[in-house]
């Protein structure tokens, strides 16, 4: 994924950061320009797990980090982790904590 800021024209057209991420396993990622929505510094996610530093896309679909199993900073579901540039999730944007955390703030 790779985010932008506009240049010198107004286009959105400066890349400011490149992340490696994991999106819909059904092409269900949306993609465009998005205005970000809500934010919460974890959030439960489907099949009972959690997401650090979700940050609202679009509808449901989410910026966060790969899930927790807990709301316990060392509670990371590694083999997810392992996963970050696949095709694996529900529809959301996996990255990791410090991206996600990026994208938060």
């Amino acid at each position: 994924m790779t985010v932008y800021e506009a240049g010198k024209s107004g286009v959105y057209d400066k890349p400011v950061k490149a992340m490696v991420c994991s999106v819909g396993a059904t092409g269900n990622t949306p993609e465009g320009t998005f205005k970000l929505g809500e934010r919460h510094e974890w959030r439960s996610l489907f099949g009972n797990c959690y997401g650090q530093y979700a940050v609202k896309i679009t509808g449901n679909i989410l910026f966060h980090s790969v899930p927790y199993y807990t709301k316990d900073k060392a509670d990371l579901e590694v083999d997810e982790y392992n996963m970050l540039g696949e095709s694996v999730s529900a529809g959301c944007v996996r990255l990791s904590v410090i991206d996600v955390k990026w994208i938060y703030d």
